[in-house]
């Protein structure tokens, strides 16, 4: 189903299958860009579509929402106190509110992706570590 120019809205799966998904749409000529939901500052996946992506942008950008934020005002109304920018289910995060990560892809012959942290990323992937273990050994790995 994909045509010339598609861009590709990933809200679930989350984390690794997310991003997993990402990369393999980005291989496809066809598709420009794979926005990815819930990528927050100083988190695990946010560091990840950082690493994995040549060319990236997240909606949490100070000066996207110094511009945009006004736009959200009558949904906090709505949500109350547990969703507020900056705070999501009543806890504290560092970006705005639920970030969208936006992976593009490159000019041809420039990939979309970075191949070295690609391929030790789905050498990781494999492992099937569980997350906590996964968040314990991420200062170790190599990337």
């Amino acid at each position: 189903m994909l045509k010339p120019s598609t861009v590709v809205l990933i809200d679930g799966p989350k984390g690794d299958e997310a991003l997993k998904l990402a990369l393999k749409l980005l291989k496809r000529d066809e598709v420009a860009a794979a926005f990815v939901h819930d990528l927050h500052r100083n988190t695990l996946h946010r560091d990840l579509g950082e690493l994995l992506f040549n060319y990236t942008y997240f909606s949490d950008d100070e000066i996207f929402v110094e511009k945009f934020s006004h736009l959200d005002d009558s949904c906090w109304e709505v949500l109350g106190d547990d969703w507020a920018p900056y705070l999501r289910k009543g806890e504290e995060i560092e970006s705005y509110a639920s970030t969208f990560g936006v992976f593009f892809n490159g000019d041809q012959p420039i990939d979309p992706l970075r191949e070295d942290n690609y391929r030790k990323f789905l050498q990781w992937h494999e492992c099937d570590l569980q997350s906590h273990v996964k968040s314990a050994i991420k200062a170790r790995l190599p990337f």
